[in-house]
């Protein structure tokens, strides 16, 4: 294939006249492939949590915490360097293709020198095949970065949410049929790696562009240089995610990790899941509104209430129903993992608000200042996390809820910098939200105690229903609100629209 071929994955002029309709069916496309990919990733975790034991989850929870840090390297943050470059060459994306294939090369191979010192760390031998089998999903992955990297920049949503719903499905239900054979951590594993060779394969058949041998002078530099500032906020980004990993392994062994881990991404499913509608509305819509003042201002405050009443009722089930949450998604394996889970939902609502800083920065295009917030922010988190971890499992969970609220008035603070955004401004847009959700908590309260009941999963689901009855009622009482939902509603039915 010759590089006339190859032209249409470097040529943006044929988005030039369809992009609103592109950006619609991407909005669409994209939705609808992270709604099923969570579903079927929450199936799994379902299923799986019944089949194989809290020490085999923990046991991936602690290699991944060390190994996971060569994942982040192997991408080098190239990928965001292709799809965000308005020039691109075929000769540059061949320089990358290499460039992360080599990398990717070298991680595994350091993951899996690695590997040994996990064991002797730990003092747990059975780290060692396994982390040795995840360093190899490395160089897989790495081989299909810059594919993925063209189709995203071509606007191939579709193709793209194939690959993530068919990567879920396939790795799930490999370690689902993988643990019914054999319940332990190969399960897991297999299933990983059985995903990321779907990836590699489907997205080379996506995406028909095929690299040539690398060459010097292709102008690639500027690129790398991108790639490697990005490299340092995704590196710390994951440390502040899965650092407890590693402590915990070491204190607790593989079961406190391994309740650790499903704890916590419970809570980052809720999270991801709920931030969903306002993530589809807000970045683009706050981007077309920058050089309004005003009106960029009157859409953010909308979007931070409603994700305020979209976050709210979930930290309150998370509190005072985490026991029937955690029996009914993992079963009664995981009873340990309660008060873990119950102390991590404190900390969704500050984590939603902290979010929506980086729209804020984006649509200025004001990434410095964003990775500067990222390296001190996540490094606080990062401490906290091995502080608690040192402690107590429980301590690790307060650990996390806690710093996610000291952050929270610095981090804004610093998003609201040169804009006309102010924290007084937007407390005031947010508290009657937070009167309707204390009305609701007040009264789902007093139902919870009156009714009594002694099933705790049976209590959640029908807490759901009264929760969701009053808080439901109270916010299309509330003329404001109700005008919020509805204008959400038409928003995503017409994403060419905006909540101003």
């Amino acid at each position: 294939m010759d590089n006339t071929r190859h032209q249409y994955w470097f040529s943006l002029d044929d988005q030039n006249g369809n992009l609103k309709r592109q950006a619609v069916r991407g909005t669409l496309a994209t939705a609808s492939g992270k709604l099923a990919t969570q579903f079927i990733r929450l199936a799994g975790v379902f299923v799986l949590a019944r089949l194989i034991l809290p020490e085999h989850f923990g046991l991936i929870a602690m290699i991944m915490a060390v190994l996971g840090i060569a994942g982040v390297f192997k991408d080098m943050g190239l990928a965001a360097a292709t799809f965000r470059a308005q020039n691109l060459t075929h000769q540059q994306t061949s320089n990358l293709f290499w460039l992360n294939l080599l990398t990717a090369s070298s991680c595994a191979l350091l993951a899996a020198a690695c590997v040994p010192l996990l064991a002797s760390f730990y003092n747990e031998p059975k780290v060692l095949l396994p982390g040795l089998a995840l360093a190899v999903g490395f160089l897989i992955s790495g081989a299909a970065t810059q594919h993925l990297a063209l189709l995203r920049r071509k606007m191939h949503f579709r193709q793209l949410a194939y690959i993530s719903i068919g990567n879920m499905l396939v790795s799930t239900l490999a370690s689902i049929v993988w643990a019914l054979y054999s319940p332990s951590f190969w399960a897991l594993v297999g299933g990983s790696l059985i995903g990321q060779i779907w990836t590699l394969v489907t997205a080379w058949f996506h995406c028909s562009w095929r690299p040539s041998p690398p060459r010097r002078k292709a102008g690639t530099k500027h690129m790398v240089t991108f790639g490697m500032n990005m490299l340092v906020f995704n590196t710390l980004g994951y440390m502040s995610k899965n650092i407890h990993g590693l402590i915990i392994g070491k204190t607790s062994g593989a079961v406190g990790a391994g309740l650790m881990s499903r704890a916590n991404l419970l809570n980052q499913l809720i999270l991801s899941n709920l931030m969903e509608p306002p993530n589809l509305v807000a970045p683009s819509g706050m981007t077309r509104l920058m050089h309004t003042p005003e009106r960029f201002s009157k859409f953010y405050y909308k979007v931070c209430r409603l994700t305020l009443i979209l976050i709210l009722p979930a930290s309150y089930m998370g509190w005072m129903h985490a026991e029937g949450v955690i029996l009914f998604v993992l079963g009664d394996n995981w009873v340990d993992a309660i008060p873990l889970f119950q102390i991590l939902a404190l900390g969704l609502v500050p984590q939603a608000i902290c979010y929506t800083s980086g729209w804020v920065y984006l649509s200025a295009g004001n990434v410095k200042a964003m990775m500067k917030w990222g390296l001190l922010g996540w490094s606080v988190i990062i401490m906290a996390l091995i502080i608690g971890a040192s402690i107590s499992l429980k301590a690790t969970a307060a650990a996390a809820a806690i710093s996610y609220w000291l952050l929270l008035v610095p981090c804004m603070k610093l998003a609201f910098t040169d804009t006309n955004l102010s924290l007084k401004d937007l407390f005031h847009e947010l508290y009657p939200v937070l009167l309707i959700a204390s009305a609701s908590y007040g009264a789902a309260s007093i139902i919870h105690y009156a009714l009594n009941i002694q099933n705790p999963i049976l209590d959640m689901l029908t807490a759901l229903l009264y929760l969701g009855g009053c808080y439901g009622g109270l916010l299309l009482i509330s003329t404001k609100q109700r005008q919020l939902i509805f204008e959400l509603l038409q928003q995503l039915k017409t994403p060419s629209q905006t909540l101003d």
